[in-house]
């Protein structure tokens, strides 16, 4: 009963019908290496035309970026409401905080321009639009109030775990209404994907510098401790990934003489923010926006998966739910 009673507790926010007239604003970083970022701004663009209301589709890149350039002349005369800005932005949360300062909707679509979109998020996103409510809408394609994310301070300056460390303090403050779907393929569909956090094979293939700052950011967005940070490590290796405990001990102590402090609440952030969402899939909240309940999916990367049954008694107590909505991960 323990683990069930704080999700019985009443709902601050009140859902109702909405004017229907705020405009939505995609934001996208764009990587320098991405070969599907002209398909992915299609798929964006075919959803915010199925949505039937104003929308823009904001991608910030680097002006050194030729390529890139080259690659999103063809839908300048195509897409009439992309608007690329070209910036010297350094991080991913610094990009993502121009890209938000510089867009002008009510609401605020971040995605990955690695991924392609069916067109059936419009509508999980058409679901959530009727309503209006004060909190982070979780999936794939997250959507957040333009209010909420003023109201906590926006993204900050991090290369990695940008998006953990925003949403979490929005889960702490205003709460959380998940509906991740099935619709992307298993490898695309994972929670590191949508939250962040730059931890793949492609992460080995960097500078040391980069690693160093990669694994510090991290560190700083889900509010690590030394505890949890052997706990990463022992579940990287026993996964079969490449982890040197030095590496992430140095991280751990730069974190803490960084100028960005970690935001520290009483548990690790990564935590608070994957036990929102799985506090509303276990409501099932998802039912108000007439989702198709089959297509309800949590995917997460193997690693974060047993890092939260293992730091955070929810997910252990709430098993047997769990396992209805991670499938075949368990």
């Amino acid at each position: 009963m323990d683990g069930i009673a704080p999700l019985l507790e009443t709902r601050t926010d009140i859902l109702s019908p909405s004017d229907y007239n705020y405009s939505v604003s995609f934001i996208s970083v764009v990587p320098p290496v991405v070969g599907t970022v002209a398909e992915s701004v299609r798929s964006i663009n075919r959803i915010g035309e199925e949505l039937g209301r104003d929308f823009e589709i904001i991608l910030v890149y680097p002006p050194s970026n030729q390529n890139l350039k080259d690659k999103l002349r063809p839908l300048d005369h195509e897409i009439t409401d992309l608007i690329p800005l070209l910036r010297d932005f350094g991080t991913f949360g610094r990009g993502k905080q121009i890209a938000f300062e510089e867009s002008t909707g009510r609401y605020i679509v971040p995605f990955s321009s690695k991924l392609i979109y069916p067109i059936e998020y419009a509508d999980i996103l058409h679901g959530f639009l009727k309503f209006r409510t004060r909190r982070l809408f979780f999936s794939e394609l997250p959507l957040i109030n333009r209010d909420l994310i003023i109201d906590v301070g926006g993204w900050r300056d991090l290369d990695s775990g940008e998006d953990v460390d925003l949403y979490s303090r929005i889960a702490m403050n205003y709460g959380v209404l998940a509906c991740p779907s099935g619709l992307l393929s298993s490898k695309e569909q994972v929670s590191s994907e949508t939250i962040s956090l730059r931890d793949s094979g492609e992460f080995l293939e960097r500078k040391f510098s980069d690693q160093f700052r990669i694994i510090r950011d991290t560190i700083i967005a889900c509010n690590h401790s030394l505890s949890d940070i052997r706990e990463l490590v022992k579940i990287r290796r026993e996964t079969g990934h490449s982890s040197k405990l030095l590496t992430y001990l140095i991280s751990y102590f730069r974190s803490r003489i960084y100028h960005i402090r970690p935001i520290m609440y009483t548990r690790n952030n990564l935590v608070i923010l994957m036990e929102s969402i799985l506090e509303s899939l276990i409501l099932k909240e998802y039912n108000r926006l007439s989702v198709d309940e089959d297509l309800v999916t949590l995917r997460l990367d193997p690693v974060i998966l047993r890092f939260l049954l293992s730091r955070s008694k929810l997910f252990r107590d709430m098993r047997s739910s769990l396992e209805f909505f991670l499938k075949d991960q368990l």
